[in-house]
């Protein structure tokens, strides 16, 4: 098949293409010979956006040149898919995708984000489960956000067949012989590890990037380690966008496995780089230029309607002004302090005018100020049309912003880093200043094209715009951008000379997560290796890694002989990734020498004593696993709140009880960082750190209670299922599975005394009661009504039982 054109080739076909079909001074058959042209590359649905808005007619009179119409007609039949179940007018990318997929084992790819890669995706999963044979597949996603968003697109698209799964608990796994796991790797090796026999038939690692981050990249590969060595034949595909080295991810595939890799460089929509700066002594006044092939071009100047007050008054006033009444603007921001400032300064300059009376904004600022606070300040600006987004904002709030995002209702969207994480949200004009990731580290070269490659909504718009604002300072834009940069992959876990140094010096100053200087990507590399060694495997039969035969030696040596007499078994220190075995070992020494042993076991929640006893938990775990459970002073606060999560207590009222606390301490402080710092404390700390090491700990009691002769009560549900949910009942997690978000399952769980009710149950007891007549707040009974609609499509899909 003929390769793509440069990706400079295409932008300029774009165009000239999009140029002819929108002006009015070309011709009907100049029109249709750019619409064959379009044909051509693969870009059906700008063809179908120039009919939509009147650009083409069905003038049957009109007939380009014979020979261009049979051109086109042959490229287009040679891009297009013809599966056994579905049929694609697909672009390059997405052919070569399809044919790797259909004939390789390990596949490596990168391609531009508007390339299609989400819906070629999900095409590729309706034609694997459209057979009539049993299949299973996993979909890592990076965060908890996409993976909602996949599998609600996923849902949709593979119908009621397939039992469509995003929690290892869900209790419709194993149910069926077809099934759709969309995960988080965190979340697939809590599977791996309550189902020995999981064996998926393909695993598709989106944002495969991640593999580089730190100990989530670690874990990433683990997991992916484990999934292999269960079975050599499962497929494994890689996304990334804007890779420079994919073939670097195929590095360790399993003999015999065939694998390909490729750089997808399909131009879907063109895209405009646009800076922005002040016009010399006028504050009020800004030129504005493109640039293109490392060549700045003047287009002209705007007056903002007002004087910025100060430089952090730029960006919100120039987009508020370029963006007008337009929808479709992203706005990044370098944090959630930021984004909240930038989205107000937004709401003030659109002015009442910008109000809107809609029934879908009045139902998410009804939901926003019953799951997290009245003084929330998304209530306050969504009434205009203005939203952010960022990542320690509940699940269920951040995807009904996308939805008002993606209808036109939010025309302003505020978005932090996790707009890089793979959220799909395309845009019209993407904002930006000064843009950074993480904590004050400037935007890499390929991680900035990741983010403006949003701009540009295909089918939606024939061109997205990047405005960079302030860009001749140098100080916010160290290396402006220009032309499109790929960056390089690489993996945490790889077994080079860098790991076998670091994991030398961290074994030299004890090997335990109290080690000084130790990162969490290095114990969890650690942990990987010496689980491995544990159960009886050698570093060389590791897959997926690229291993450097003296630096595989030397840590072969150092991992053996650190492991070498400790007494914890393999498969306690292969459930709990990321912890040291040593720390566990330091851990069973700790219960050994408690003085009241019986205090050692996890209590219910519930329980009057909970305070208490999670408190000497944490004491005892960030002695011995370590943790961000430090200073001493800080425990009884994290206790606080891991009980009162796990209680279901509202996020509303965890924030009241953190400003009552602050009033009577006398301590200053402003409404919004609370509720900024509860938010992120139950990310962080509740859903994410304390399952982590309390699960470890929570193993560790259950594997010594035989020695210690402990009292374990064998009905505590899981302690990471808990935490991950905030709920502690059976019942509530069933409302949950069920497809209910936190703040509707507490509000409906107040109402069922029984505590131990199956998804199938709580189905029944919805059913058999009036909805509108149990006294629920307005955004509960509407999102029960939508679940329960939909739970019972999917029942008569799967018989008693509804997927999560």
């Amino acid at each position: 098949m003929t390769e793509d054109p440069s990706e400079r080739a295409q932008e300029s076909m774009l165009r000239v293409l999009q140029g002819c079909l929108t002006s009015g001074e070309t011709s009907p058959e100049q029109k249709e010979a750019a619409a064959l042209l379009l044909m051509r590359l693969g870009n059906v649905p700008a063809i179908q956006l120039a009919r939509e808005r009147g650009y083409l007619t069905s003038d049957e009179s009109v007939s380009p040149p014979l020979s261009l119409e049979l051109d086109a007609l042959s490229r287009s039949l040679e891009l297009s898919i013809t599966g056994a179940v579905v049929s694609v007018d697909a672009n390059p990318f997405q052919r070569t995708f399809w044919d790797a997929a259909a004939n390789y084992a390990w596949i490596s790819f990168s391609a531009p984000t508007s390339a299609g890669k989400s819906h070629i995706v999900r095409q590729w999963l309706i034609e694997l489960f459209g057979g009539s044979e049993p299949f299973s597949a996993v979909y890592i996603a990076p965060t908890r956000a996409l993976v909602e968003e996949v599998s609600r697109q996923l849902r949709g698209d593979l119908g009621p067949s397939v039992s469509v799964v995003t929690l290892p608990w869900d209790p419709a796994v194993g149910t069926s012989d077809r099934e759709m796991f969309v995960l988080t790797q965190e979340r697939l090796h809590l599977l791996q590890q309550k189902r020995r026999d999981f064996v998926p038939r393909l695993i598709f690692v989106d944002e495969a990037q991640k593999l580089g981050e730190g100990a989530r990249g670690v874990l990433l590969s683990q997991v992916l380690d484990e999934s292999i060595a269960r079975s050599s034949d499962t497929q494994l595909i890689f996304a990334s966008p804007m890779a420079s080295n994919p073939e670097l991810l195929l590095d360790g595939a399993p003999e015999p496995a065939s694998s390909v890799s490729f750089t997808g460089r399909t131009i879907t929509v063109s895209q405009n780089l646009l800076f922005v700066d002040q016009v010399p002594r006028r504050p009020a006044r800004y030129r504005i230029s493109r640039s293109s092939e490392s060549t700045v071009v003047p287009l002209g100047e705007f007056a903002l309607p007002n004087r910025p007050g100060g430089e952090q008054q730029r960006l919100p006033f120039i987009a508020a002004t370029l963006g007008g009444a337009s929808s479709g603007n992203v706005v990044y921001a370098n944090g959630p302090a930021d984004a909240e400032k930038i989205a107000i300064q937004i709401y003030e300059l659109l002015g009442a005018d910008a109000n809107i009376d809609a029934s879908e904004i009045t139902d998410t600022i009804d939901y926003v100020q019953a799951s997290i606070h009245d003084k929330y300040a998304l209530a306050l600006v969504l009434r205009r049309g203005v939203a952010f987004h960022y990542g320690n904002m509940p699940l269920q709030v951040k995807a009904k912003v996308e939805t008002l995002f993606r209808l036109g209702l939010v025309r302003f969207l505020v978005c932090t880093s996790t707009l890089l994480e793979g959220v799909n949200l395309p845009c019209r004009n993407i904002f930006m200043r000064g843009p950074q990731k993480g904590h004050g580290q400037p935007m890499t070269a390929s991680d900035f094209w990741n983010l403006a490659g949003r701009a540009g909504r295909w089918g939606k718009e024939f061109q997205g715009n990047i405005i960079c604002v302030d860009v001749a300072r140098e100080k916010l834009w160290p290396n402006p951008p220009s032309e499109r940069v790929r960056g390089p992959l690489s993996r945490a876990a790889d077994l080079d000379a860098e790991l076998a140094n670091r994991i030398s010096d961290y074994l030299t100053a004890g090997g335990t997560s109290r080690a000084e200087r130790v990162t969490p990507e290095t114990e969890g590399a650690f942990s990987f290796l010496a689980s491995r060694i544990l159960a009886g495997r050698s570093l060389p039969e590791i897959h997926g890694l690229r291993q450097d035969p003296g630096a595989q030696a030397d840590l072969q040596r150092l991992t053996t002989e650190a492991v070498r007499g400790i007494e914890v078994p393999s498969d306690l220190a292969g459930r709990h990734a990321g912890i040291s075995p040593l720390s566990i070992q330091e851990l069973m020494r700790a219960m050994r020498l408690h003085p009241s042993p019986q205090e050692l076991p996890l209590v219910l929640p519930e329980s009057e004593d909970a305070l208490a006893a999670y408190k000497g938990v944490l004491d005892i775990i960030a002695s011995t696993l370590g943790g961000p459970f430090s200073p001493e002073a800080r425990r009884w606060a994290l206790a606080r709140l891991v009980v009162n999560w796990m209680r279901g207590i509202p996020l509303s009222r965890l924030i009241d009880g953190r400003i009552e606390f602050l009033r009577r301490r006398g301590d200053s402080f402003s409404v919004a960082s609370v509720i900024r710092l509860v938010m992120s404390e139950v990310e962080e700390i509740a859903r994410f750190q304390a399952p982590k090491y309390l699960s470890c700990y929570s193993d560790t009691v259950a594997y010594m209670s035989r020695e210690l002769r402990l009292d374990v009560d064998e009905t505590m549900p899981d302690i990471s299922m808990m935490l991950e949910l905030g709920v502690p009942r059976e019942t509530d997690m069933s409302l949950i599975n069920l497809g209910l978000s936190r703040a509707t399952t507490l509000a409906v769980s107040a109402l069922i005394p029984a505590d131990r009710l199956g998804v199938g149950q709580v189905k029944a007891w919805l059913d058999e009661h009036d909805i509108e007549a149990l006294g629920l707040p307005a955004f509960a009974v509407r999102e029960l009504q939508e679940v329960l609609i939909l739970g019972n499509e999917e029942m008569d899909g799967h018989g008693d039982e509804v997927t999560a």
